[in-house]
């Protein structure tokens, strides 16, 4: 096989260049919205739990596409899942109500949380699983 058979293409090279532009621009959104939800930019003003998990995902398809080895995206929804763990727990936390104090968000809100975590995790197991495969 020759060195050029082994070249990738250039449209292979420019969607590489998309692939990690569109991650880039998933990561910044995901920022925005985490920094919103702990309520960083106008006291009082913070994000949806759904924004949040919405863009988590975006993140996680934009990761997957880079890459192709289920070994690889199998480290990437191992990553994901500690995000979802962390986001959980914070909502949690912030659902709870305070003496004196109203809480940040609702239990609907921590339970969509909740939700994402589970489906971070049957979907780590079933990657896991097609890794395995021969």
């Amino acid at each position: 096989m020759s060195r050029e058979a082994l070249k990738p293409s250039d449209a292979d090279n420019d969607e590489r260049k998309l692939l990690i532009a569109r991650h880039t621009e998933a990561l910044e959104e995901l920022k925005e919205r985490y920094q919103y939800i702990g309520g960083q930019f106008e006291p009082g003003d913070h994000g949806s739990v759904e924004e949040l998990t919405r863009a988590a995902q975006r993140l996680l398809a934009a990761e997957l596409e880079l890459y192709a080895k289920p070994v690889d995206q199998v480290a990437v929804r191992v990553k994901y899942l500690d995000f979802t763990k962390n986001v959980e727990e914070m909502c949690k936390a912030y659902a709870e109500p305070c003496e004196g104090v109203s809480p940040r968000m609702t239990v609907a809100q921590a339970r969509v949380a909740s939700y994402q975590r589970l489906e971070a995790e049957l979907e780590l197991l079933r990657a896991k699983r097609k890794s395995e495969m021969p």
